[in-house]
């Protein structure tokens, strides 16, 4: 199950890659593109489900949540391993760029 997450979140990264190399998707949308699998695009939910929408919070509660992810302070199988190779750099990209889908 986590390798098939894994796998799903590289792909998407890999695909993000290639979409800024062709259109200007900036490194932002490239990381948070990876929250869209269980979060929603931009961090919408079609549906409300167990998983939180992203989109509208607050880019500082979303850094907290990833840090403490990936810093093993809040528990998640999932999470953990999606963030815990991000910097503290990339965590506050992907925080402020969904906080801006929200608007």
């Amino acid at each position: 199950m986590i390798n098939l997450l894994l796998r799903t979140a590289l792909a998407g990264a890999l695909l993000c890659f290639i979409a800024s190399a062709h259109g200007g998707v900036s490194a932002a949308q490239s990381l948070a593109a990876t929250c869209a699998n269980c979060h929603g695009t931009n961090g919408r939910l079609p549906t409300p489900e167990a998983v939180p929408p992203l989109a509208g919070r607050s880019a500082e509660w979303i850094r907290q949540q990833l840090t403490a992810f990936r810093n093993y302070a809040r528990p998640s199988t999932v999470m953990q391993q999606i963030v815990r190779g991000y910097s503290d750099e990339e965590i506050a990209l992907i925080a402020d760029c969904l906080a801006r889908n929200g608007d």
